[in-house]
């Protein structure tokens, strides 16, 4: 049977809010029931808020229907159902009947359903009149588009006159904002906190479920409008009239009351760019997240099983409990897991404590290097524009602007950095940073995800990347049933750890070197590391039969008497 092929499309994203996607199915609908002899294709096509005047339908599903065209995949004697011709775009003449080729060319037909009007190749070569009214729609939907946006175009430019001089200018505002553009005072502590929790590493859904309860307005809110609030310039009382082909146009300032201050913000756009991936919800187990499987990069599942000694914790990959799909499937022992984590998660957290201590020491120089990157980021765009439009002089002026705004900034940025000491913070300072940021699992959960710490694990060895010392290595040798624990083997690379500081002489020295360690471990449920030595595994039940649950050893110990504790570092 032929295939008949559904588009829809339409320009503004606010009319996916009302009947545009609707109308449009129902008459795709109707007409697949009247046509039995056609097969609806396997694959619907949808270009919602995609501009059919500016093309941008041709990168996206229309696009495809293009290249399922040139690929064979739809095949002539197929058809392309579409409401009205305009839906496939408002493109210049010449430009439009460039695509209607390709399809009809093809053999594939088009339906308008509309007008019920159906288009082939034979129909519009042999009935002029057919294409002179096909050319007369193109050129009239062409035509409006156009002056439509002439219309906007100078909408927004009487907007922005208004606005650069101070006057309140007409708009719709963003949750937190009145229509006078000052902040809604419940609603802006709501989103305040939102971004404190973010901050913290909560991911948009996590932030939602954990304030709606106390701001209920919350609870209609999607987690990507949470998203596009937090990169909204109005946070800072900018209005960013940018439009989709002139996004270099400056900002204003001053138009709406700040929520928060450029340093927040600016921060919040880093934040935002480093999380890829969204956060879920509060997961039951401190490790949840941060465990990966080295075979296929899923996250790894924690499971519970109940015996007669108890209930026990242990992770598998995902996609291996998924029937199989993945060649990993041996399962680790949560408690080793959480001996790898302890061992391992500080230094993130050091790392995490220090660029929190720079953050507060050299707030100004952050911001404006934040606004450099922006002004980069704004040049390069403009650039493009004047490749692409060489005759408009106004862009030229705009090009100059920014470029002196640059240089401002970096001018401003080698005298901050110039006066910018070493770090005022003590070393109390710095260690009630990192109690704040060890204090709650949960936020150190997410902001270890946020940086990136990942405990990898194939078979039965896990591997975890921590500073100096590289990659550390765990390997589960097996379970003594006898002693009630797992016998691990722990493995540090030799590498070199630097030192550097004054003898009390006066003298510089440092330090390095840090030989290759290998350690055999006994690791209890509840309770940790029990045992530890650098020889072999009888020695270590010894150590643990001789000596007791609290003994942590070494070989080179030449005695242990009942009560000695000796740590490993």
């Amino acid at each position: 049977m032929p295939k008949a092929i559904p588009y829809i499309r339409f320009s503004a994203i606010h009319q996916g809010n009302g009947s545009s996607v609707d109308r449009q199915e129902e008459l795709i609908a109707d007409w697949l029931e009247a046509n039995p002899d056609y097969e609806r294709f396997n694959q619907s096509y949808k270009d919602l808020g995609k501009s059919g005047y500016h093309g941008d339908n041709l990168k996206h599903d229309m696009g495809k229907i293009i290249a399922a065209i040139d690929g064979k995949i739809i095949k002539s004697g197929d058809v392309i159902l579409v409401e009205a011709i305009d839906r496939i775009g408002r493109l210049e003449a010449v430009d439009f009947i460039k695509i209607i080729h390709t399809i009809v060319d093809a053999g594939v037909e088009l339906i308008t359903l509309q007008d019920n009007q159906r288009y082939s190749k034979r129909r519009l070569n042999n009935d002029s009149s057919c294409l002179f009214i096909l050319i007369g729609k193109i050129q009239q939907a062409h035509d409006y588009s156009k002056s439509l946006s002439k219309r906007l175009s100078k909408a927004w430019d009487r907007k922005r006159v208004k606005a650069v001089a101070g006057e309140n200018v007409k708009m719709a505002t963003p949750y937190w904002l009145g229509s006078d553009g000052k902040l809604i005072a419940e609603r802006a502590e709501a989103v305040k906190e939102c971004i404190d929790l973010y901050l913290k590493g909560r991911g948009h859904r996590a932030v939602l479920l954990e304030l709606m309860g106390k701001y209920p307005e919350l609870e209609s809110v999607h987690p990507r409008s949470l998203k596009r609030w937090f990169m909204h310039r109005a946070m800072i009382g900018e209005w960013d009239h940018s439009r989709a082909k002139d996004e270099s146009l400056e900002v204003i300032r001053g138009v709406f009351e700040p929520l928060i201050d450029e340093a927040t913000f600016y921060k919040l756009q880093r934040v935002t760019k480093s999380r890829t991936k969204v956060m879920g919800p509060e997961e039951a187990y401190g490790l949840s997240g941060l465990v990966v499987c080295s075979e296929c990069s899923s996250r790894y599942h924690f499971r519970r099983k109940r015996t007669d000694k108890g209930t026990i914790v242990y992770a598998n990959c995902s996609k291996y409990l998924k029937r199989g799909m993945c060649s990993n499937k041996k399962a680790i022992p949560y408690e080793v897991l959480e001996v790898a984590f302890k061992e391992t998660y500080w230094e993130y957290l050091i790392d995490a404590a220090n660029e929190k201590m720079a953050d507060e020491s050299s707030q100004e120089v952050t911001l404006l290097k934040d606004q450099l990157l922006e002004h980069d980021v704004r040049i390069e765009k403009l650039l493009d524009l004047m490749l692409a439009h060489p005759d408009q002089g106004n862009l030229e002026k705009r090009f100059s602007k920014l470029s002196g705004d640059k240089k401002s900034l970096q001018r401003k940025i080698l005298a901050v950095e110039g006066k910018v000491t070493a770090s005022s913070f003590s070393t109390e300072d710095f260690n009630e940073i990192y109690e704040d940021l060890d204090s709650d699992p949960k936020h150190r959960r997410d902001l270890l995800k946020r940086l990136q710490y990942t405990i990898k694990c194939l078979g039965s060895s896990i591997t975890v990347k921590a500073g100096p010392a590289g990659i550390i290595t765990y390997n589960v040798h097996k379970r003594s049933q006898k002693h009630s624990c797992y016998l691990v083997e722990r493995t540090e690379e030799e590498h070199e750890i630097i030192i550097e500081g004054t003898d009390t002489d006066g003298t510089d020295y440092e330090m390095s070197q840090h030989p290759k360690e290998v350690l055999k471990y006994a690791v209890r449920r509840g309770e940790g590391v029990i045992a530890a030595v650098d020889t072999n595994w009888d020695y270590l039940l010894e150590v643990i039969e001789k000596n007791g649950k609290n003994m942590l050893t070494k070989s080179s110990m030449e005695a242990v008497t009942e009560g000695d504790k000796c740590i490993v570092h």
